[in-house]
């Protein structure tokens, strides 16, 4: 997998080169951590509410267990959301700042070579925040890009709403794969094959 955050940022930066390594390098291994622990976070902030529904004690008038446990749910479901924003803003940082002028690359989707991979990296880079619309991601294209800067590979999921639409996912975080990164929007991938 591609590591941009330490890379582009060092090509690009002034000052001494072995500190932001190591700046990068502590970065990546919080980014990680978070990922890491986003399942856990969230499972435990479900166990702390289930306790504090079945003691079924007000949160006022109840001891120091019901306040416990309300804390506890309350620091859990905020730190889902903040992990869950800061490992998509890397994500999401990582896949553009490797498509970022790439002119020369070998694109695969779903295993098979694109003959004009410019098209598709054009449109994985016109990645944007669309408004949600209720609706979920329907199967799965998998691109891979290979070029001298690495392997990157992201997975598209097509909006059950807007056929145009493509929930974009990126595997290397557990978050930024269960949780769309941006979304795109073009008619290059009506005709692929949804796995």
């Amino acid at each position: 997998m591609y590591h941009l955050a330490a890379s582009a940022s060092l090509q690009t930066g002034r000052g001494n080169g072995t500190s932001k390594k190591l700046f990068f390098a502590i970065m990546m291994v919080l980014i990680q951590a978070l990922d890491a622990a986003y399942p856990y976070v969230g499972g435990i902030g479900v166990i702390f509410f289930l306790l504090f529904v079945i003691s079924g004690r007000d949160l006022f008038e109840g001891g120091l267990f019901s306040r416990f446990t309300c804390i506890v749910f309350a620091v859990s479901f905020a730190s889902v959301f903040v992990i869950n924003g800061v490992v998509k803003a890397e994500a999401r940082h990582e896949v553009l700042g490797y498509l970022d002028n790439l002119q020369i690359a070998e694109v695969s989707i779903n295993g098979e070579r694109v003959a004009a991979p410019g098209a598709v990296l054009d449109a994985l880079r016109s990645m944007s925040s669309y408004t949600a619309h209720h609706s979920n991601p329907e199967g799965r294209i998998l691109i891979e890009i290979r070029s001298e800067r690495g392997r990157l590979i992201v997975r598209l999921g097509r909006d059950s709403g807007r056929s145009d639409e493509y929930w974009v996912f990126y595997p290397r975080y557990y978050v930024s794969n269960i949780d769309e990164i941006d979304r795109i929007r073009t008619h290059l991938f009506d005709k692929c094959p949804i796995k």
